[in-house]
Formats: C-alpha cells, structure tokens, sequence
C-alpha cells in the first residue's frame, strides 16, 4: 500500500525554512525519526548536527555548510560537512539556499550512501 508523502513545515525565518516529509498515518516526520533513533546512542553526533543547523539558520544554506552526495544538479546533500566528523550522516535537499528538506540519515559504513542499503533507501 502507498503512502501519501507530506512535507511539512518545521521551521521558519527569514534566512531559512526548514521542511521535512512525514509520511501520511505516521506520527514523527523523518527528521523526527533521525533524532529520536539516534539521539541517546549518539548524543554527541546529535549535537554536533543540531549545532550545524543552528549555524545554517543563522546564515543561511550555503553550499559550504554541507557535503555533496548525489550531484550538485539534484541538490542531495549531507551533514556534517568535510570540516566535522561523526559516526551518523544526516540527509537533506538544499533548495536554493533558503529552502532545506530535511530527511533520515544513519551509521555511515560506506563510502557513499548509494553502497549502504539503509541510507540509499
């Protein structure tokens, strides 16, 4: 059975506007999901990933806050950036730098998520 996919608005000011998918019946958006999995098993990499976001609502989504992981066409995009290391990759869509969609994430255990059947889902 499908599920209808809503995104919905988390947060809002004027340098960015954070959105992120719930999927219709569920009660947490995956954003939601992403901290609650992960937030007492790695409570430093939460932290470290919420800090990021504090920074990007401050100045805004630029490109050099996060990682490329898809192609810089499709705007599918990572946290933490080069400069950070953590054990979790945090996944989101960078729409024109004032609009980020916040999705899941997971363990990093590949070089790239397209390797790790979690992620890539």
């Amino acid at each position: 059975m499908k599920k209808n996919l809503l995104i919905e608005l988390l947060e809002d000011n004027e340098n960015v506007s954070l959105y992120s998918p719930r999927y219709e019946g569920e009660e947490f958006t995956e954003f939601e999901k992403f901290l609650l999995q992960y937030k007492d098993l790695y409570p430093n990499d939460i932290a470290q990933l919420v800090y990021r976001l504090d920074i990007i609502k401050r100045d805004g989504a630029n490109d050099r806050h996060f990682r490329y992981e898809g192609t810089k066409r499709d705007r599918v995009m990572a946290l933490p950036s080069h400069l950070e290391t953590t054990s979790l990759r945090f996944y989101l869509l960078n729409i024109q730098s004032k609009i980020l969609i916040l999705g899941n994430g997971g363990l990093k255990h590949s070089t790239t998520y397209q390797e790790d059947d979690f992620l890539n889902k």
